[in-house]
């Protein structure tokens, strides 16, 4: 499966439950594409946020497809409900993108990319990503963190548009900024369930650290058997080793290497 350098891609194996229990190797394959996009800074819409908002874009219309074909039935032939935003947390970190094409001129932005979950392994993944309940919590609160903050944003976007006055556009400024924000913490959550080396916690209550030092502010509780994603080797700080990693919730934060353990 390629993979393109630039994308930051999902993977997890999915599974295609059978009414008889018998495991079935499947592919679910899916496409999406963003029209090119004006650029327009003046009310925060830059190249920058703009190929984030219409990554998120495509790979949101791909996850919802794939959660409602594919993702949901698998799980109530299994006879286990969940609900459509639990689908749709799965079907977002089992869903890998690839052959992703992004395009930018100075004046437009455009997106597209392919996904692809491939199963044979069982309900392995599916539903060792149903049961990571830190990631399903996640993404449903920032799922509706960005709904709430599109929602707000639409008065200020059509006064901008009707009158192009400055305040409107210093309000979508500020709200564009906070938008990309959350793409930043989905981008995140897609890299915490990518293919790769995982640190594996070997001791509980261990504390995910804002910064690689004893006196910075705790993020997160760490328990035993916990998995978080590394974001470069271990290097020393304070006279001790550090890993830089993403945990669940799609934060980024710095544990002691003194509690993890390098799992492929």
């Amino acid at each position: 499966m390629k993979i393109k350098n630039f994308a930051i891609g999902a993977l997890a194996a999915a599974m295609l439950f059978t009414g008889t229990s018998v495991m079935e190797a499947a592919v679910y394959n899916t496409s999406a594409s963003r029209l090119p996009t004006d650029i327009d800074s003046r009310c925060g819409r830059t190249e920058a946020f703009l190929l984030k908002n219409t990554r998120f874009d495509v790979k949101h219309t791909m996850t919802e497809k794939y959660a409602e074909e594919y993702v949901a039935p698998c799980f109530s032939r299994k006879g286990i409900y969940i609900s459509d935003m639990e689908a749709k947390a799965i079907a977002f970190a089992a869903l890998q993108m690839y052959d992703v094409q992004q395009n930018s001129n100075g004046a437009t932005v455009s997106f597209s990319a392919k996904g692809e979950a491939d199963s044979g392994d069982g309900d392995y993944w599916l539903t060792t990503i149903y049961d990571n309940k830190k990631y399903i919590n996640a993404f449903i609160s920032t799922y509706d963190e960005l709904r709430t903050e599109n929602a707000h944003s639409i008065p200020a976007s059509k006064s901008y548009a009707q009158y192009g006055d400055n305040m409107s556009a210093e309000s979508l400024q500020y709200s564009n900024q906070r938008i990309s924000n959350l793409y930043s913490k989905f981008e995140n959550m897609e890299s915490y369930w990518a293919p790769g080396v995982k640190l594996v916690l070997t001791g509980d209550y261990v504390n995910f650290r804002t910064a690689p030092s004893t006196d910075s502010n705790v993020i997160d509780s760490l328990m035993s058997g916990e998995e978080i994603a590394p974001l470069k080797g271990a290097f020393e700080a304070e006279g001790r080793q550090w890993w830089k990693a993403i945990n669940a919730q799609g934060e980024v934060g710095y544990v002691s290497a003194d509690f993890v353990r390098v799992a492929c």
